[in-house]
């Protein structure tokens, strides 16, 4: 009988169970219907060659309808040309010998799968040994590929399986008997309520919108109202850098200009209105990173670290060029978008990343109201998303007025994709002094109204 090419190391073998590979197909053999019960187990997983090919074999015939029993398979490998490379017809019928019943084929199966899994721990461990001694590649590199590698193995073996209806929805009331976990504020009320109390745990949403619409003020300004009201956030600024990101959050708090505090030319009211607001500024529970290199890796190992330290149940990304793909990564906004959507749903938080509309919107002619088709590399993004969020000021395109009245400091916040719920434009006002976003003014009462308390 022939096996796999295995190194032999320190006098080991691999990890292995052939008996219970021989248990496994003798099952299948004696009871077709026995296969129902390992549809997980695929060819690879065998350490024996034999078995491999008797169980590709055995899952054709089953695939295609027909039974799987000692004279089909037999039929099938020779008609291949295998027949003799796995030990011939008495092989075959020797495998249901002192088969007395398939009812422990999951059983077996599931140690078959656990060797492989091992054997693949042991070759992806070996693979980062080389290549952490190589010169030319980088650690972190190694590190991600040994990591995607593990998870996308364990991904591959789990066992999925159904569930009746009743089942779910017990489960799902049980849950709301529960004491609900606060969901993290936009910092917007009129947001909130249009997102479905704000950003949706697990969620990855991108905000996007040309250089100068207000992306990282919109972000910024989210993290500042929400960490006000307890809501814990991290944010890696990645494009502005410490000094002019503490600026930024500064001057929408305290609504002092952003010139003045990054120019250092404060009146001595402004100077006192910074030390008055900096006693509760600094408690906020924000925690940022600035390492406008990272890498995919390091960003999830921040993340993590965040999480686990800080408990921060939202995680901000400004911006995604600023985020280093895998240096083998065919589509590098693409694995930047699902290593975001990943750490979003590993975590349980809402991931919330800016991202550039393309030059064409400012090409064409008409309207300036940003579309999902003008997001740059629109197709990676716009799937990985669930919510896709575009800030758009009319009056930075010149627009005065539209259908809706004077543009003068309004923003919307135009909800071009929602997975959650319903599209919806919500108004804000976008203080240019500051470059803070803020809830739309509430609306004026005449003069002969009864004012509403």
């Amino acid at each position: 009988m022939s096996t796999t090419a295995e190194t032999v190391q320190a006098g080991k073998l691999p990890p292995q169970a052939p008996e219970m590979e021989r248990a496994v197909l003798g099952a299948a053999l004696l009871d077709h219907r026995a296969m129902a019960d390992v549809g997980f187990l695929k060819p690879e997983h065998f350490y024996v060659d034999a078995h491999r090919r008797i169980w590709k074999a055995c899952l054709a015939l089953y695939e295609a309808g027909h039974p799987v029993d000692i004279l089909t398979v037999t039929d099938n490998l020779k008609r291949s040309g295998e027949l003799d490379i796995v030990g011939g017809a008495y092989y075959i019928a020797e495998l249901t010998r002192g088969m007395a019943s398939p009812r422990n084929i999951e059983y077996h199966a599931r140690i078959v799968v656990q060797e492989f899994v091992a054997r693949e721990v042991i070759r992806t461990g070996e693979a980062s040994i080389r290549d952490g001694y190589s010169s030319t590649e980088d650690a972190f590199d190694v590190a991600e590929r040994a990591e995607n590698r593990v998870a996308e193995m364990i991904r591959d073996v789990a066992v999925k399986t159904g569930t009746s209806l009743a089942d779910l929805a017990r489960e799902e009331l049980a849950g709301m008997d529960e004491p609900k976990k606060p969901v993290h504020s936009t910092g917007f009320e009129a947001l909130d309520k249009a997102l479905g109390g704000g950003w949706s745990d697990g969620d990855l949403i991108i905000v996007a919108g040309r250089p100068g619409m207000g992306k990282s003020s919109f972000a910024f300004s989210s993290i500042l109202w929400s960490a006000q009201q307890g809501h814990s956030c991290g944010l890696f600024s990645l494009e502005l850098g410490a000094r002019k990101t503490n600026a930024r959050l500064q001057s929408i708090n305290t609504g002092i200009h952003l010139g003045s505090i990054l120019g250092g030319k404060l009146t001595d009211g402004e100077l006192a209105k910074l030390h008055q607001a900096h006693a509760n500024f600094v408690t906020l529970p924000v925690y940022l990173n600035f390492n406008n290199g990272i890498t995919v890796a390091e960003l999830k190992s921040e993340t993590a670290r965040m999480v686990k330290r800080h408990g921060i149940t939202a995680l901000f990304i400004d911006q995604l060029y600023w985020i280093k793909p895998p240096d083998r990564a065919k589509d590098p906004v693409a694995a930047v978008t699902r290593v975001c959507k990943n750490i979003a749903m590993e975590f349980g938080i809402p991931v919330i990343l800016l991202h550039q509309l393309s030059r064409a919107l400012v090409a064409r002619k008409g309207s300036m109201r940003p579309e999902l088709t003008d997001l740059r590399d629109s197709g990676a993004a716009e799937q990985d998303a669930q919510v896709v969020i575009f800030p758009h000021r009319p009056e930075y395109y010149g627009i005065r007025e539209d259908d809706k009245g004077s543009t003068a400091d309004r923003a919307d916040i135009i909800i071009a994709k929602n997975s959650n719920g319903p599209l919806d434009t919500i108004p804000l006002r976008f203080d240019a002094y500051c470059t803070a976003f803020r809830d739309a003014a509430p609306t004026a009462f005449k003069e002969d109204e009864p004012m509403p308390f």
